[in-house]
């Protein structure tokens, strides 16, 4: 796939989350593009890295669109695991405010 437009596009089919997680391993830093936008000979020349740097610093927070693919990818399982946590505090204050014993203590307690 075109890597360039699926990140452009956010396109979670084209890209899975091991591939995004790769890709911001691998995220270029500022001086090594800025090298790379000022070389002014054959492209063609570049090595496989390089060529590859020079396509992704044309798109715009490239690694912003990274991160937000990687979050796209987990919300669902991350909602999955807030759901159970917000069940088992749900079902915790249950059994407090159903609980005679504690209603009786705290009834003790108060009282003196």
């Amino acid at each position: 796939p075109d890597i360039r437009k699926s990140i452009l596009a956010l396109d979670l089919e084209a890209l899975d989350p091991d591939q995004v997680a790769a890709l911001l391993r691998h995220v270029p830093q500022e001086e090594e593009l800025e090298l790379l936008k000022a070389f002014g000979g054959d492209v063609s020349s570049l090595g496989t890295p390089e060529r590859f740097f020079l396509e992704i610093s044309t798109i715009p927070r490239y690694k912003e669109r990274l991160e937000a693919l990687q979050l796209l990818h987990s919300f669902e399982d991350r909602c999955t695991e807030v759901r159970a946590q917000l069940e088992a505090q749900r079902k915790g204050l249950a059994a407090i405010e159903g609980s005679a014993r504690l209603r009786r203590l705290l009834e003790h307690v108060l009282a003196c």
